[in-house]
């Protein structure tokens, strides 16, 4: 995962399919897929869509609901479009981060995951669809159907944790997961027919997971305070995964974000939501929960992609070269031998 600036995506929200040009913001040409936050800022819930460019998927269950968010991941094509529709303005799309191709698989259409029983766990097969690629987090589209609120919830394989929570009819939102080295990850749905887990894509390097969630909630002071994940991000993690969850069943506010930063986008979960949230040096970010009953869990990390430490190596160079270039020229000036060492030997 290769973290961004938070941009906003600029595009005509009239209900209809446009293509958006991320070569500004991503490595043209080496990038898989994204990571958004979807936000809707109105009091009135509204349709949207996020789908790889040349997809077909157009979920009829579409809604995001009122002032509420979800981090959503999907592909992009070699262009690097992806491809967007809101049904109204108030309807947001912020870019996150990028996923290098060496570290992320998305499919152009997604593949149908949903669950064969109702009111238990169950087996996702992600690495049915990887081929030869060995996935470690799996990216889906949650879309409720029905005519009721039906539970949902994603785990590792072998988990215990049982985070279940509702999901309103004809909503859409995203969810991620670690996936087990058998490819495998687990679903729930208290009414199968009505609950689809749709595979997006995968993730396949660069990001651990862990089997059960760390508890870091914070103290429901609907302000922002430092979260500390030091005590399980090792060094050079440049994110954290995590699930916001209610312990009550009601809906409440949160808002997460980079150390340092100034926004303040501080939305409903509606129940519960996975995220993606970049740390600093230290493994912090920020959190601001509305309530403690909002609980904040981590179950894994990503870390910086090759395209990222490339970059870094790249202006290690070039600052490298600066200085050279910089000393040889104040020698040539001062009459000395700029490739003689003060030993008096030469390189």
């Amino acid at each position: 995962m290769i973290p961004v600036t938070r941009t906003k995506l600029s595009f005509t929200a009239d209900g209809s399919w446009h293509d958006v040009d991320l070569s500004a913001y991503v490595d043209a040409g080496l990038t898989a897929g994204i990571m958004l936050i979807v936000i809707n800022t109105s009091v009135t819930e509204y349709g949207f869509g996020i789908r790889k460019n040349g997809s077909t998927d157009d979920f009829t269950s579409d809604v995001i609901e009122d002032t509420s968010h979800s981090w959503y991941a999907t592909g992009i094509d070699g262009d690097n479009i992806v491809e967007v529709r809101a049904d109204n303005s108030a309807v947001e799309f912020w870019l996150v981060a990028y996923m290098a191709s060496s570290e992320a698989t998305f499919f152009t259409n997604s593949i149908s995951k949903d669950l064969s029983s109702s009111g238990v766990w169950e087996d996702i097969d992600v690495g049915a669809e990887a081929g030869s690629e060995t996935p470690l987090v799996a990216f889906f589209a949650l879309v409720g159907g029905g005519y009721n609120l039906y539970e949902w919830g994603l785990r590792k394989n072998g988990s215990t944790d049982d985070f279940t929570e509702d999901i309103y009819d004809g909503d859409t939102r995203g969810g991620f997961i670690g996936v087990d080295e058998n490819g495998k990850c687990e679903g729930f749905a208290d009414y199968h027919n009505y609950t689809h887990f749709e595979l997006i894509g995968y993730l396949k390097a660069n990001v651990s997971t862990l089997t059960n969630a760390v508890d870091y909630g914070a103290s429901g002071a609907a302000a922002f305070e430092d979260v500390d994940f030091s005590d399980d991000l090792p060094a050079g993690s440049n994110g954290a995964l995590c699930l916001f969850f209610p312990a009550n069943g009601l809906e409440l506010s949160f808002a997460v974000r980079e150390k340092g930063a100034s926004y303040d986008s501080y939305y409903d979960a509606v129940k519960q939501q996975h995220v993606w949230v970049e740390v600093d040096s230290n493994m912090e970010a920020e959190q601001k929960v509305q309530s403690t009953y909002l609980g904040l869990w981590l179950w894994g990390y990503t870390q910086a992609a090759a395209a990222e430490n490339m970059v870094a190596l790249q202006k290690g160079f070039i600052s490298g070269y600066h200085c050279f270039v910089n000393q040889f020229v104040r020698s040539r000036v001062a009459g000395l031998d700029p490739y003689k060492l003060p030993d008096g030997s030469k390189f």
